[in-house]
């Protein structure tokens, strides 16, 4: 804490020396905020009942703070206290992140304007559509990066380095920086190389040693590079398409997997606004643990919240995916949505895995099934001044693939939550 307001209060003087205040005063240039959130859930089954049935409140409160220091430099923090009372033990660090410094970063470049830029420090961000890297605020810690990142830009192009490591959660402490697993590279965006549409290129290096959680032996060590596509196709239509090919080592065995996402969205009336979202998402998964190859799609740093069902139950790992969303926007601040997700596994003999990516359930060798289940669920979100409202169901109907590989309960996923933010 103390490093970083002595942090603070350098950059301050030095971006006040080089570029003084024209006209605002010293108070003026500071930004703070109060975010507040309560959330209440009940699971049943979890993981189709390997875990136990619990009921909870999520709790997350932060404190934001930002200072323009000078046109071309912006600093910022934010402490934060999530709390999980009721939550199973032990609890992850995802649900339960005690008092701590959540961001604290420092921000370069004239905002707005063309030319270089760049970022050091903890903070939330994402690329593109966060099925690469993302921010998942449905969790009650949320995620920072330990990152630097360079960028320059004009009205064509965004062109970016970047050294990026997510920060492990710890649910007693404080989250120190864990650098040994981390992406660098290149992410790219071009906003004018296709009528109507956006174009993304990336190639980003991932690297996971043993200390920062690679189950060994060895460390992963992924190359995943191509491209994304999001724009207009006619004027009712929006599309998102994104491809992922990966080359690379894990635990001394030579690596190669793909994944894929395509978004499609019509936009219409009918009593009311309505969008239809259709989505399907593909990982590779590796049949033989035995094989002399690694095929196990890496998935990164997604956030995962809703691509695979809203009960957030399955990683982007060996995993297939057909959903699609009824959104209504029912008034001017409330959407109510139905969603229906149908998942199965691209192997069969492949194991299944969490919203981490973690190995959770290996089906028997006698498995021919890749019928993961089909989730049906009806939620809604309305926002009154300051205040945001929510609540939702799902539930799971399971196929046999998870019947073989788990318990065989049916999950069921139930919660309202409320937040406020000031100003």
């Amino acid at each position: 804490m103390f490093r970083f307001f002595s942090l603070f209060a350098l950059f301050s003087a030095a971006a006040y020396c080089a570029d003084p205040p024209a006209a605002d005063p010293f108070w003026g240039r500071f930004k703070p905020s109060v975010e507040f959130r309560a959330w209440l859930e009940h699971r049943d089954a979890p993981s189709f009942g390997k875990n136990p049935d619990f009921t909870t409140v999520l709790i997350r409160t932060r404190f934001n703070l930002e200072y323009r220091a000078s046109s071309w430099l912006n600093l910022g923090g934010t402490v934060q206290d999530a709390r999980a009372p009721g939550y199973y033990d032990p609890k992850p660090g995802s649900a339960k992140n005690p008092t701590e410094l959540h961001e604290a970063y420092a921000e370069f470049g004239r905002k707005g304007e063309n030319g270089w830029g760049g970022l050091i420090g903890r903070r939330h961000f994402f690329l593109g559509s966060q099925n690469i890297i993302g921010v998942p605020e449905w969790g009650n810690s949320g995620r920072t990066y330990d990152a630097a990142r360079v960028y320059w830009r004009n009205p064509a192009m965004h062109l970016e380095a970047l050294y990026v490591s997510i920060v492990k959660f710890n649910a007693n402490g404080f989250d120190k920086p864990v650098l040994g697993d981390h992406l660098i590279g290149t992410y790219n965006t071009f906003s004018k190389a296709v009528p109507k549409a956006k174009m993304d290129l990336f190639l980003l290096g991932h690297s996971q040693n043993i200390p920062a959680g690679f189950a060994g032996p060895g460390r992963l060590q992924t190359f995943s590079y191509g491209g994304r596509l999001a724009g207009a196709a006619g004027k009712p239509w929006l599309y998102d398409l994104e491809l992922i090919g990966q080359t690379g080592e894990i635990a001394y065995k030579p690596h190669s997997a793909f994944g894929t996402n395509l978004m499609a969205t019509r936009k219409s009336a009918f009593v009311a606004p309505l969008d239809l979202v259709f989505e399907y998402k593909y990982a590779s998964g590796t049949s033989d643990p035995k094989a002399s190859r690694s095929n196990t799609f890496d998935q990164l740093y997604p956030a995962n919240h809703d691509r695979f069902g809203h009960a957030d139950m399955f990683g982007f790992r060996n995993i297939s995916t057909v959903r699609w969303v009824n959104r209504v926007r029912w008034a001017k601040h409330t959407t109510i949505n139905v969603a229906y997700a149908n998942n199965w596994v691209a192997q069969a003999k492949d194991g299944l895995y969490d919203l981490l990516g973690k190995l959770y359930a290996s089906p028997p060798a006698s498995n021919t099934s890749t019928h993961v289940g089909q989730e049906l669920a009806i939620y809604s979100m309305t926002r009154v001044g300051r205040f945001q409202f929510g609540a939702g169901y799902a539930y799971w109907w399971i196929g046999d693939y998870a019947r073989a590989a788990t318990p065989g309960a049916s999950p069921q996923y139930l919660y309202l939550h409320q937040s406020f933010v000031f100003p």
